[in-house]
């Protein structure tokens, strides 16, 4: 059990003990009894010092740091990497799949006699846009 948590930090923030447990073939109780082996009061403590060990190797300030310096070196290779993480995102979305799962959403919508509206606007347009959308509508994001 201590290896899985040493090994999986990142699930270990987001799960349950339960669902530890279930992972792990052991008891939500033997996930606790590890933890507190550990020398943690419990899960959430043992979570938060997860997170501050986690928060020391990469916050934003840090990432951001990192790609100043990759900038200074030349800004075209991050050019060249924003450009084509954004032209395969377009062609998984152009893809069959995707584009099949989008229709799909949109006939269920369509099906249950709702009405669509396209919020394709950016910057004070699309500020506008959202003022139409009332309570009770669904809203279908992706970036």
């Amino acid at each position: 059990m201590a290896t899985y948590i040493d090994q999986n930090r990142l699930e270990v923030l987001t799960k349950s003990a339960l669902q530890i447990a279930a992972v792990t073939g052991t008891s939500d109780a033997s996930v606790v009894r590890t933890v507190q082996a550990l020398g943690f009061d419990g899960l959430p403590d043992l979570r938060r010092a997860l997170a501050a060990s986690l928060g020391d190797k990469e916050t934003p300030a840090d990432n951001m740091s990192r790609t100043f310096i990759d900038i200074a070196e030349g800004a075209d290779p991050a050019i060249d990497l924003v450009l084509s993480t954004h032209q395969d995102a377009l062609s998984a979305l152009r893809g069959g799949a995707a584009r099949m799962q989008i229709s799909m959403a949109v006939a269920v919508l369509r099906r249950h006699g709702r009405p669509i509206h396209l919020l394709n606007k950016s910057g004070r347009a699309l500020a506008d846009q959202l003022l139409e959308l009332r309570s009770g509508d669904a809203v279908l994001m992706m970036a």
